[in-house]
């Protein structure tokens, strides 16, 4: 998934971008690079666990990497010098010009790159900014996908969100998400296997979360489609036009991408 920068009729960036992976119109809001301040170390895909012989399994790392992302990157460095607070309040009245000019996004999602601040940066003003943006979205049936690295962290903003939207914990153990209640999802597989043996493992996984908890279960079709090579109909699924991480009541499986 490549996250790019809008541009305002002035010229300057604005907080809110786009990425590859959704639908027209959709846009992202992101607090600092991937593996930066924000990030939570006891995630398993943080480069921090990356070593010689293993490489990093962040597939936004990889792509902040680029050689084509050098303008994201300097976004990223900006914004993780931004008070939340204030990258929040941005984002919303961005969002509040999209519906005015009747071009309301069809899909916001939080931290398509780095994470959210952790619960001891979250200032009492960002969270206040936070809840404001969500009741906004959800006013005008503006669908969220909102994941956070670890259930610590979840605990924390599923509180301070208080319901406005679903707050998705990314589980790092398969044993662990497959007894999970949700709203959950976790990434499988590794880079050893092809692209195809990742998706059937992720099948695999989906199918016994499901049986388990009795949860509706899904592999993300829009990666399913990029590994079956099913990506060049303008028909691919794709975050916006599948709204299954905006639900409470569904669950995802990423293979490793």
């Amino acid at each position: 998934m490549i996250s790019a920068t809008l541009r305002t009729p002035t010229n300057k960036p604005p907080v809110l971008g786009t990425f590859s992976k959704s639908i027209e119109g959709s846009v992202s809001l992101n607090f600092c690079s991937s593996g930066g301040k924000y990030c939570d170390p006891q995630c398993h895909h943080h480069p921090h666990h990356a070593n010689s012989n293993q490489r990093c399994t962040c597939y936004a790392v990889k792509n902040e990497k680029r050689f084509d992302r050098r303008q994201l990157r300097l976004k990223l460095k900006r914004h993780a010098d931004t008070d939340p607070a204030e990258l929040v309040s941005r984002a919303l009245h961005e969002i509040k010009a999209l519906v005015s000019k009747e071009t309301p996004p069809p899909w916001l999602r939080i931290a398509t790159n780095g994470s959210v601040p952790s619960p001891q940066d979250a200032t009492p003003a960002f969270l206040k900014e936070l809840r404001k943006l969500f009741r906004y979205c959800r006013s005008h049936s503006i669908p969220v996908h909102f994941p956070i690295e670890t259930a610590e962290k979840t605990g924390f903003y599923r509180a301070a969100v208080k319901g406005l939207v679903v707050v998705r914990e990314s589980i790092n153990d398969i044993d662990v998400f497959v007894q999970a209640r949700g709203p959950a999802a976790c990434t499988v597989g590794n880079r050893e296997q092809t692209r195809l043996e990742r998706l059937e493992d992720a099948y695999q996984v989906a199918k016994l979360h499901a049986a388990t908890t009795g949860r509706q279960t899904l592999v993300c079709p829009s990666v399913a489609a990029r590994f079956k090579k099913l990506n060049t109909s303008r028909s691919q699924p794709k975050c916006g036009r599948c709204k299954a991480c905006s639900k409470t009541h569904m669950d995802i499986v990423y293979p490793l991408h």
